[in-house]
């Protein structure tokens, strides 16, 4: 097996792209093609060959990782599970093997960690913008799902006000002077996460 061409990447200045010459084509680290001593038309033996795969998946892999991090925090469990959803595609773009992609993924997210670049008060800090209109409860629920225990004492006023505009939003058309469809309305948000008593204020300034 050979390398007939090294070309630079459209995508970025430190990737470069592997062409053999049974077809196969491997996006790389520019760094790697330097460590590795690649140069075009040489035989490359079977553990050389390893070595490349393991360097672009690696390349991969970290990549993605820092893509997703820039978009938005990461707890270790999130982006571990998008590692894994990722895998599936590069199996299919790049023919790896599905196992060796995910024995990469633990060390992937280490080095993420290592690097100090999960930050769990950004993540919650992210849940709370991003579902604003959620209860405490609800938001520690969600929380707890990636790992992180987060059981603050419930702001009675702003969780009060929470169930205000959920009833204006989507529960307007209840009346409210009706019994069945006040309880009706009273275990709908109960099943949200809001205390009960929270609740029946929140139902009572509204009417």
């Amino acid at each position: 097996m050979q390398i007939i061409t090294i070309s630079p990447s459209r995508q970025s200045q430190q990737q470069v792209w592997l062409k053999f010459d049974e077809g196969t084509l491997l996006p790389f680290k520019v760094d790697d093609v330097i460590r590795l001593k690649l140069s075009k038309f040489t035989n490359i033996t079977s553990e050389l060959y390893q070595s490349i795969l393991l360097a672009s998946a690696n390349y991969l892999l970290l990549e993605y990782s820092l893509r997703q991090i820039a978009i938005s925090p990461k707890t270790e469990k999130s982006l571990n599970q998008k590692l894994k959803i990722y895998c599936q595609k590069l199996k299919y773009k790049y023919n790896f093997e599905l196992d060796f992609l995910y024995s990469l993924i633990d060390p992937v997210v280490k080095r993420i960690v290592d690097d100090g670049l999960i930050d769990n008060q950004a993540y919650i800090d992210h849940v709370l913008r991003k579902y604003p209109r959620k209860s405490m409860m609800e938001i520690s629920f969600i929380l707890r799902q990636q790992g992180i225990n987060f059981s603050p004492k419930p702001n009675q006023e702003q969780e009060i006000e929470k169930i205000k505009n959920i009833i204006l939003k989507k529960y307007h058309s209840y009346n409210l002077a009706d019994y069945n469809a006040k309880n009706k309305l009273i275990g709908n948000l109960a099943r949200k996460g809001f205390p009960i008593e929270f609740i029946k204020t929140a139902i009572d300034e509204t009417m």
